[in-house]
């Protein structure tokens, strides 16, 4: 991600600011280590999805590898769970309710909406006895992040989705 976010930079002349949000990513990722530190959360394993309504059916997009999400839960020292395919571009996986069991006794985070949208899943999927059986459904494990973190956003996003995981995990 930094990456892209400098070349970018580079291209529209703006190395010197990027060199600043980039600093604040940095900073961020060692805070939310060090704020973890006491959490023993080494090799706990997560999966981090959201999900939509098509026909009546629920499908839920794990990040896997190579995901935004997957890849900052990583940095902290979790352990993705979900090891399923996913597409080259953004680490995303594809699955139903049912496929959810791979992940086994991992936590689940998973992206919430102002509009409601999110809510209208986690409502179909808490219908489901499969989803139901889950060990994180079952041990109150299922937690969304906040609203209005960009799941494929740049530094800025990275920030606050560091500052959820920390804030999910020490709760």
């Amino acid at each position: 991600m930094l990456d892209t976010f400098d070349l970018i930079a580079e291209a529209t002349g703006r190395s010197e600011q990027a060199d600043v949000v980039s600093d604040e990513f940095t900073a961020a990722q060692e805070k939310a280590k060090a704020d973890l530190a006491d959490e023993d959360v080494d090799g706990r394993r997560f999966a981090y999805v959201d999900g939509y309504i098509d026909g009546g059916n629920v499908a839920l997009r794990p990040f896997g590898q190579g995901s935004f999400f997957g890849e900052l839960g990583e940095s902290l020292g979790l352990e993705n769970a979900w090891t399923g395919e996913v597409d080259d571009a953004y680490g995303l996986g594809l699955t139903d309710i049912e496929g959810m069991t791979a992940v086994g006794d991992a936590t689940v985070f998973y992206t919430s909406t102002d509009d409601g949208t999110s809510e209208d899943v986690i409502a179909e999927l808490e219908k489901n006895p499969v989803w139901k059986a889950l060990p994180a459904v079952a041990q109150d494990r299922v937690h969304p992040f906040p609203p209005g973190i960009w799941t494929f956003g740049g530094p800025r996003s990275g920030i606050q989705a560091l500052q959820a995981y920390v804030d999910l995990l020490t709760k």
